[in-house]
């Protein structure tokens, strides 16, 4: 199995609901569905990035780590589908091409961004 996505947006889920039952509801998935995603994720890392308890699910110092990344990882692929979704990824017209492109790195930063 492989890290993707889903993975961590179900590992990111839990920490931040504080259990594989509360992430499963705001998932819209089942608990088994975390709970299968979450160990998978665990044995292709080689470390458990819970510790789970009769109270829920916390960060295990590795897992904290982790985590913290995973979330970033996930916000930025949220805000990308965002900005797809509103066009904001397409490049303006004057960077269509690079042989459009003035030779003024400074116009061309200032006018397309870089």
């Amino acid at each position: 199995m492989t890290m993707n996505a889903v993975r961590l947006r179900h590992a990111v889920a839990i920490d931040r609901a504080g259990s594989f039952s509360a992430a499963a509801t705001a998932l819209l998935v089942t608990q088994s569905t975390v709970t299968r995603s979450v160990a998978g994720l665990e044995r292709e890392i080689g470390h458990p990035l819970f510790e789970r308890g009769a109270r829920g699910a916390t960060a295990t110092p590795e897992g904290r780590e982790f985590l913290e990344r995973a979330g970033r990882i996930v916000a930025d692929l949220d805000m990308l589908a965002a900005d797809a979704r509103s066009g904001a990824t397409a490049r303006p017209r004057c960077c269509a091409s690079a042989s459009a492109r003035p030779r003024s790195r400074a116009w061309w930063t200032m006018r397309c961004g870089g």
